[in-house]
């Protein structure tokens, strides 16, 4: 049985832990608030952009096996979020399973750290906040527009937020090079000056809005993940802080007890000699 002092020793390690577990569980409460918020509008943005943008020109999404694909792979920059990026790098690595020299774009310190981890060899690696923001999505667009000029498709891995307790990894595939377009409805709409010139205003817009909306759903996800963990790791550490409370009681009050009947016995010992 582990005496006093190891129980008051291991009460402080799960202090300290109770500690760390609520106030990341407090920032993570505060930051995750905040980009749901932020993610809900943007929703409602990015529905009607597409709404407005899309028929004008139906840009396809769908690409073939030969087509040469940049994957971009959108990570936390820490852990304590349970096993948000463990599932996530276990579904990347099966999707550039059966690739031959993948292309690979890490976003997240996690990502590059996984990539190095696994030996994959990555072009180029940004560096994401908590919360980003639009001239992030700006950033990476702008360099993958530029690979994508030599036919590359950009491929998205992440993981989907869809509530604060569900997450999915997931793929999307995106063109940015304004070639792989549906000939269709368009005849419908009169362009001025003409067609090309009002896509290639458009695009670089609409590019940067659906990009920013997969930063946002990633970093939502990143801290639903860690909100759940850091509740849960709270939880336990302070029903483990309550139990070792008790047993210190009950062991200390054993002691003095014991103390009591020592003394006790001493003095009846010495009434009777």
């Amino acid at each position: 049985m582990p005496s006093l002092k190891a129980l008051r020793r291991r009460l402080n390690s799960v202090n300290a832990t109770l500690q760390l577990s609520s106030a990341m569980k407090t920032v993570s409460s505060v930051k995750y608030s905040r980009i749901n918020k932020m993610l809900a509008c943007y929703e409602q943005f990015t529905t009607t952009e597409t709404e407005l943008f899309e028929p004008v020109f139906h840009q396809n999404d769908t690409v073939s096996k030969d087509e040469k694909k940049i994957f971009v792979l959108l990570s936390g920059n820490r852990g304590l979020c349970g096993g948000y990026n463990t599932e996530l790098f276990s579904f990347f690595d099966n999707v550039i399973k059966g690739e031959k020299d993948p292309i690979v774009i890490t976003c997240g310190k996690k990502a590059k750290e996984h990539c190095e981890i696994k030996k994959i060899q990555t072009i180029r690696h940004f560096d994401m906040p908590d919360i980003p923001d639009y001239e992030n999505a700006q950033l990476l667009v702008k360099f993958l527009e530029e690979a994508a000029k030599d036919g590359f498709i950009v491929c998205f891995v992440y993981q989907k937020h869809k509530n604060l307790l569900k997450r999915e990894p997931t793929t999307l595939m995106v063109s940015l090079n304004g070639e792989n377009q549906k000939e269709d409805s368009s005849d419908s709409f009169l362009f001025l000056p003409d067609k090309k010139t009002v896509v290639d205003s458009i695009l670089p817009f609409y590019h940067n809005s659906k990009i920013y909306s997969i930063l946002l759903n990633t970093a939502a996800g990143v801290q639903a993940a860690t909100l759940t963990a850091m509740r849960s790791a709270y939880d336990t550490a302070y029903d483990a802080a309550q139990n070792l409370l008790t047993e210190i009681n009950r062991k200390r009050q054993s002691e003095v007890t014991s103390g009591v009947l020592e003394t006790r016995f001493e003095e009846m010992e010495t009434f009777y000699e």
